[in-house]
């Protein structure tokens, strides 16, 4: 890679998330994100053996949970 080519990378968002970095902002287990990929309530991705989420999938599934999980209101 090119010194530009990582600079403009460094200037742009995260695409994915990981299923341990999802549950960690949630401050819910992994096993909680693992069902809703299972359930189709939260899309993600393989690739190889990784699982990545969509940030923007992610943020939707946030919203749309109205950001009570597991029954607990968070500030997030």
């Amino acid at each position: 890679m090119t010194e530009n080519t990582i600079k403009s990378l460094k200037n742009h968002p995260r695409l994915f998330v990981t299923v341990k970095e999802a549950a960690e902002v949630l401050a819910v287990s992994e096993k909680h994100i693992q069902n809703a990929i299972t359930k189709g309530s939260l899309p993600a991705r393989r690739y190889g053996r990784a699982l990545r989420i969509l940030t923007a999938d992610f943020d939707e599934w946030v919203g749309t949970t109205g950001r009570n999980i597991s029954g607990i209101d968070r500030d997030f």
